[in-house]
């Protein structure tokens, strides 16, 4: 009789024991620019959270699609440098520039992006084609790696996991953003000397680009919100408040 292969208990196993594998952090990575800072504090405190299986199997076809573009890149013959260290130890900061093409002239970095369809078609199509947390992340790699690239331009590449569609997007270099990656940094340092946690991200926000009021994308995407509020049912209730501002809003426009 020939042996069946349980592909749902291998993939999962192998996300379990990846999870376990995980080092301890030791201080803020890029990847936590512009989330929710009270989120970012209680994951080094804590640890991550208990993902389900579905969130970790997206978080590793997204990993799996970083890793394939990187490869084909370096393929190329190009002069590249993949998943460049890059550190603040000041802000006891670090992070991993995704890919640094090396020219003669000048140096670009490419910070790489995976996203479902719907995300990256909304990016063309909404004009809004930076998101703010990326730019953010570009601008901090942007900051530190200056002195060693005089030259240096910044790039987000979109990638859609469902068609392998590409976005390159220009990021300039802004004194503005590097400012706010430095009040960031320094809010987390200072929680963490004092042993007390920044305040969370509001649940209700008004959102410029649409002109309305809706949740807050760095209260939906912590996964610690609910534990911070001690109201499991909180993202229903701001769903509900950002409703009843866009009407009260609606009917003074309409008077």
């Amino acid at each position: 009789m020939n042996k069946e292969l349980d592909l749902t208990r291998i993939v999962t196993a192998a996300l379990q024991r990846e999870r376990e594998n995980r080092h301890e952090r030791q201080g803020w990575y890029a990847s936590d620019l512009g989330r929710c800072l009270r989120g970012v504090y209680l994951e080094r405190l804590v640890g991550p959270p208990a993902y389900d299986e579905r969130r970790l199997r997206l978080f590793a076809v997204g990993n799996l699609f970083h890793q394939w573009l990187l490869e084909r890149v370096q393929e190329t013959g190009e002069r590249v440098l993949t998943e460049e260290r890059v550190e603040a130890p000041a802000y006891h900061f670090s992070g991993r520039a995704d890919l640094l093409l090396l020219g003669e002239e000048e140096t670009r970095l490419y910070e790489i992006k995976t996203m479902h369809s719907r995300g990256f078609w909304h990016r063309q199509k909404s004009g809004e084609l930076v998101l703010p947390q990326h730019r953010l992340q570009v601008n901090a790699y942007l900051w530190l790696l200056r002195e060693r690239f005089p030259n240096l331009q910044g790039y987000l590449c979109y990638v859609s996991k469902d068609d392998l569609a590409v976005l390159t997007v220009p990021v300039p270099y802004r004194e503005e953003d590097v400012a706010e990656v430095q009040r960031q940094l320094t809010v987390l340092n200072t929680a963490w000397a004092q042993q007390v946690p920044p305040p969370p991200a509001e649940a209700v926000v008004f959102d410029a680009a649409s002109g309305r009021w809706a949740v807050n994308w760095q209260a939906s995407y912590c996964p610690f919100h609910a534990r911070c509020t001690g109201d499991p049912d909180w993202l229903a209730k701001a769903e509900r408040e950002a409703s009843a501002r866009n009407r009260k809003g609606g009917e003074s426009r309409g008077r």
